[in-house]
């Protein structure tokens, strides 16, 4: 079974998202995956600052 997703709409600049899309190609990730696993990161690193 598949994990239940929520669609987010990000408003970011257009240098921003540029940056990001360029990122995304470097390292073979679609721009959502990238996104995703940066959000992950910082989650993590947050939970740990926390403890």
């Amino acid at each position: 079974m598949r994990a239940k997703r929520v669609n987010t709409g990000l408003r970011i600049s257009l240098e921003l998202n540029e940056k990001i899309e360029k990122i995304a190609e470097q390292t073979d990730q679609s721009k959502n995956a990238l996104i995703v696993q940066v959000l992950w990161e910082y989650v993590k690193n947050k939970e740990k600052e926390t403890m």
